[in-house]
């Protein structure tokens, strides 16, 4: 197994409970309101881009690297959206 793929699946997981963490910590502080706009995407963003890892594991639908491209563009897209939810609960917070 390639550890690039390794560290796609890992870091998809990772993002995935980040926004499951600031999700939770948003409906315990009974803040639910904007917050929830940028969670949903993290998370949405998250379970796509570990199918999409695990798609290139097996080596199905995509060539390997148009896998790969889609893949770390997703990561860059969950990065920037996470920074705005974490900006956004540093500001309200």
């Amino acid at each position: 197994m390639n550890i690039v793929f390794l560290v796609i699946t890992a870091a998809s997981i990772l993002w995935q409970l980040f926004g499951l963490g600031i999700l939770a910590t948003i409906i315990i502080n009974g803040k639910p309101n904007l917050g929830l706009i940028f969670i949903m995407p993290t998370l949405i963003l998250g379970l796509v881009l570990g199918i999409s890892s695990m798609a290139i594991r097996k080596g199905k639908r995509l060539k390997l690297s148009q896998s790969l491209t889609y893949s770390y563009r997703f990561m860059i897209g969950l990065m920037i959206i996470s920074s705005i939810t974490l900006l956004y609960i540093i500001i309200m917070g």
